[in-house]
């Protein structure tokens, strides 16, 4: 578990993290998401012990990193591949391993794990893209933690890696782990994460399931289609549906579940042709909860023109 306590961090008089309040639980995947220098990297390096809070407070697991005994065994980070080019990436390992005391054959057993084995004694200088991502979180596993902090884990994977990466996360929080992601990918994280956080600006501006943010930006809308479209709507609306007529036949609803709108056609013997249920994408409400928190902001209209 990972507890953050108005959590601060300022370099100057710049407020990078601001006064931010989470839970990660354990037996969940939560996203953390945010635009670039949202702060977001900041909070990971705080949970970590890599960066002090100017105030507040951090905990994994009931205490500051810092203060357990073997913190390989209680976290697992990738905040990207630090090792010299020349190091197989079975040395890098070992290496590691060697600070906590872990048996070689754990070194063996990630390699595996993350598809590696093949690739044990080549040089990391030599890697791709997906290989070092790989390697990364073969070294965040390598203790075996019960919380696992990733920064961008599926930079550089294919589709079949991504796929591999999403089942593996999903699997660790079925065990009863504490998994806690960032990525730009919002359909991938739609897929994946259970629980969002959401930062913009050094604040967090949303929290909870992935349907839960979505539906505070954007209530789902149900696509009606029927004959008697004029009277059904009239029935919706007075059982609290939102109406909005698109068409002779059509009609959209919010505030009413398609269920409900189902029955109450039933019970009114009203026909339907469609009734279909539209949820905005992730990436649709986290565009919209963050469209007042981008830092770096660019005009395409604008740079197409002037390039021309």
């Amino acid at each position: 578990m990972i507890e953050a306590q108005e959590l601060t961090k300022r370099y100057g008089d710049t407020t990078a993290v601001d006064s931010v309040t989470f839970t990660v639980a354990p037996g969940t995947v939560t996203g953390f998401l945010g635009p670039n220098g949202a702060g977001k990297s900041t909070t990971m390096r705080m949970i970590l012990g890599l960066d002090r809070p100017t105030s507040g407070t951090v905990a994994v697991n009931g205490r500051p990193l810092r203060r357990h005994p073997a913190p390989l065994r209680e976290v697992g980070a990738h905040l990207g591949v630090a090792t010299h080019p020349g190091r197989s990436a079975r040395s890098h390992l070992r290496a590691i391993a060697a600070t906590h005391r872990i048996a070689a054959a754990r070194v063996d057993e990630v390699l595996e794990l993350t598809g590696l084995t093949a690739a044990a004694a080549k040089r990391v200088g030599g890697f791709s893209l997906g290989m070092t991502a790989r390697l990364g979180l073969a070294a965040a596993l390598l203790g075996d933690p019960r919380t696992l902090v990733l920064d961008e884990p599926v930079n550089g994977l294919d589709p079949e890696g991504v796929l591999w990466f999403r089942t593996l996360v999903r699997d660790l929080a079925a065990d009863g782990r504490t998994v806690f992601l960032s990525s730009h990918l919002m359909s991938e994280m739609a897929q994946t994460a259970d629980q969002v956080l959401v930062l913009g600006r050094g604040k967090l501006i949303a929290a909870g399931s992935v349907h839960e943010v979505i539906d505070a930006v954007s209530p789902t809308t149900v696509k009606v289609r029927s004959p008697q479209a004029g009277e059904l709507a009239v029935v919706v609306a007075d059982a609290g549906g939102t109406v909005n007529r698109v068409g002779p036949e059509a009609f959209d609803v919010q505030r009413l579940a398609a269920p409900r709108i189902g029955q109450l056609a039933a019970n009114h013997g009203f026909v339907l042709h469609e009734l279909i249920p539209q949820r905005p994408t992730l990436e649709e409400a986290y565009l919209s909860l963050t469209a007042d928190a981008v830092e770096y902001r660019s005009d395409l209209h604008v740079s197409l023109e002037g390039a021309r």
